[in-house]
C-alpha cells in the first residue's frame, strides 16, 4: 500500500509526485501529463481537490479552488493571448460573480451562468467608459444607462 510521499511513472511519460494515503493521491502533489498539462496543488482521494494550480499545454492557467476534479469556487483563469477571468467556478464554468478582462483594457465585470454573462454587468471600454446592462445566456439585452459615443461594442468572450 502506497502510504506517505512517492513518486509513480506511467508508460505514457505521465509523473505524478506527492503524497498518498492508503494507496491514493492524498494531500499535495504535483501531476505531469504525457501531453505537457501540469497540476500542482491538493490532491483528495485520488482527485483534484482543494487548491491548486493546473497549467494546460496550449498556455491557459488555473489557479483557485478545485472540487472532485472541477474548477468549483473562486479561481482565476489565465489565456496565453492576455485574456483573464477571475471570479466564481461551479463544475469548469464561469458562475456566480466574476470579471472578464481582455488585453485591450476591455473589462466585464457582473454575473454569470453556465459560463456566460448573465444578470448585471458592468461593461468597461478599451477607452475607460463604462455601462451597466443587462445581459442573458451571454447575450446583451439592454443597457440601463446612457449609451456610449463612438461605437464601444463588446467582443465575444470565448472559452
Amino acid at each position: 500500500m502506497q502510504q506517505g510521499f512517492g513518486v509513480e511513472r506511467w508508460a505514457d511519460g505521465s509523473i505524478f509526485e506527492g503524497s498518498y494515503r492508503r494507496s491514493q493521491k492524498h494531500g499535495r502533489g504535483k501531476f505531469t501529463w504525457a501531453e505537457g498539462s501540469v497540476y500542482e496543488g491538493d490532491f483528495f482521494e485520488n482527485d483534484i481537490h482543494g487548491l491548486g494550480e493546473y497549467r494546460w499545454f496550449d498556455g491557459r492557467a488555473y489557479r483557485g479552488e478545485w472540487q472532485r476534479n472541477h474548477m468549483h469556487g473562486r479561481g482565476r483563469m489565465y489565456w496565453s493571448d492576455g485574456r483573464v477571468y477571475e471570479g466564481e467556478y461551479v463544475e469548469d464554468k464561469k458562475h456566480g460573480e466574476g470579471k472578464f478582462s481582455w488585453p485591450d483594457g476591455r473589462s466585464y465585470a457582473g454575473k454569470w451562468r453556465d459560463g456566460k454573462q448573465h444578470g448585471i454587468g458592468l461593461y468597461t471600454s478599451a477607452k475607460g467608459r463604462s455601462r451597466r446592462g443587462e445581459w442573458e445566456d451571454g447575450k446583451r439585452l439592454r443597457w440601463l444607462d446612457g449609451e456610449f459615443s463612438g461605437g464601444d461594442e463588446m467582443a465575444p468572450i470565448g472559452n
